[in-house]
């Protein structure tokens, strides 16, 4: 999981986090919350911006089948779908946004 930001109060209502999670990265937060509920899964976290992680090599895609990607901004994903591309790393990409009310789904 990767992902620079804090959760905090104003955000709260859109993640499925409770308030023991706020100024926590969400990524590190995610991470416990899914350890508790399924201790057999392995997640890696880094806090720090995708692009990032990518440029710097702190990421390595090749070690994962699968990309869920619920940043909500379509430059992005255009922008890891092209680093993707480029570098002929054989993924599954899933792309989500979340909306109050409402989920929507693009593959």
């Amino acid at each position: 999981i990767v992902d620079y930001e804090k959760l905090t109060e104003e955000n709260i209502f859109r993640h499925v986090l409770g308030m023991e999670y706020v100024n926590r990265y969400k990524c590190e937060a995610l991470n416990t919350y899914i350890q508790k509920n399924i201790p057999e899964v392995k997640i890696t976290t880094l806090a720090e911006r995708i692009e990032d992680a990518i440029t710097e090599e702190d990421i390595n895609f090749e070690d994962y089948n699968l990309i869920i990607s619920a940043a909500g901004n379509h430059n992005l994903n255009r922008w890891i779908n092209s680093w993707i591309t480029k570098s002929k790393c054989r993924l599954f990409i899933c792309g989500m946004k979340y909306m109050v009310l409402e989920i929507m789904l693009h593959i």
